[in-house]
């Protein structure tokens, strides 16, 4: 199964990197679109809930996840700058989970630090160059980030399979 998802990983990088900019697009208009979807159901959550208390907090949840979402979707150049943030903020989570990953894979513990370092210099990539990095950093950067991610897995799994025909 993981040598399906490093396999997998890699095809959706490359299919990322080959249109990032259309990419960054289509995540900000599922991003919009899920957030008016939530925002709906919580406005009728709010319906039927039994307190008048609840049913502001669950109405008016609803209504700025319904507005966000609108406005994410009608300002796509806003919500990919907002999601190229969140995006920095994913891959400094991304190296640093790798990097202390390294320390319970010890056999492999050199892919996983560079897998890491990797991550690190996407998030610098994107804070340093922000606002201007929101048209392109989406597609590319995630699209670099799943194609290393999936040889990473491909290369574990390969050494495993490989020490344990040695057994």
């Amino acid at each position: 199964m993981t040598t399906f998802m490093g396999i997998v990983l890699i095809i959706l990088g490359v299919c990322v990197l080959a249109a990032p900019v259309v990419a960054g697009a289509v995540t900000v208009m599922v991003v919009g679109g899920l957030m008016v979807i939530a925002g709906v159901v919580e406005c009728f959550h709010a319906l039927r809930t039994t307190t008048a208390r609840l049913r502001i907090t669950w109405l008016l949840m609803g209504l700025a996840t319904l507005i966000c979402g609108v406005l994410v979707m009608a300002h796509p150049i806003l919500g990919l700058s907002f999601l190229t943030i969140l995006l920095a903020a994913y891959f400094f989570i991304d190296g640093f989970m790798k990097i202390v990953a390294a320390f319970n894979f010890a056999a492999h513990s050199g892919r996983f630090i560079f897998s890491g370092i990797l991550s690190f210099v996407l998030a610098y990539l994107i804070w340093s160059n922000w606002p201007l990095s929101g048209g392109w950093a989406i597609g590319v950067l995630m699209g670099i980030n799943l194609i290393f991610t999936g040889i990473l897995m491909l290369t574990v799994v390969m050494s495993f399979n490989n020490s344990s025909s040695r057994l």
